[in-house]
């Protein structure tokens, strides 16, 4: 196995991650007629201190599984907001859900429901978070979508 890369600890700007790791999608999502929509409302400028690669890895994993969760056309709603402490980024899709009796397996290692999945991408997502002194959180209905949620600790500004 390859030495994992150092981490790189930098005031990195969420929204510029974010609309990177949703522009390397807009091509597939185009193709399968699913919109992807990033809502700030006035939390364009957002901070926090971390590795932009590892960050942006996290928002390609669940923005890869949101798109591979939807069937037909559907939507990907990214939404940032914050308290005093926290920047809270809800990725949401109108996917097939997960059931709940799996709700609890998600993020253990080679856990998946998809065919061709191996169960690493959101363990490697749950370090990550971890790792940058984050939470991760997931609702889902089976028929309506999942909702992950990541808390990652605001940069003062």
């Amino acid at each position: 196995m390859a030495k994992p890369k150092e981490t790189v600890w930098q005031v990195e700007s969420l929204f510029d991650i974010l609309n990177e790791s949703v522009n390397l999608f807009s091509t597939e999502a185009f193709k399968r007629k699913i919109n992807i929509n990033i809502y700030t409302g006035k939390y364009k400028k957002l901070f926090v201190l971390g590795d932009k690669v590892q960050l942006k890895q996290v928002f390609v994993n669940l923005i890869k599984n949101a798109l591979e969760a939807i069937n037909k056309s559907g939507e990907i709603i990214i939404n940032i907001n914050k308290d005093d402490k926290y920047v809270y980024t809800n990725i949401r899709d109108n996917g097939i859900g997960i059931p709940s009796d799996k709700l609890d397996h998600i993020g253990q290692s080679f856990f998946t429901s998809k065919k061709e999945g191996t169960g690493l991408g959101l363990m490697v997502t749950q370090n990550i978070i971890s790792s940058h002194k984050g939470k991760i959180m997931v609702k889902s209905k089976e028929g309506i979508g999942t909702n992950f949620t990541i808390q990652l600790p605001l940069y003062p500004s």
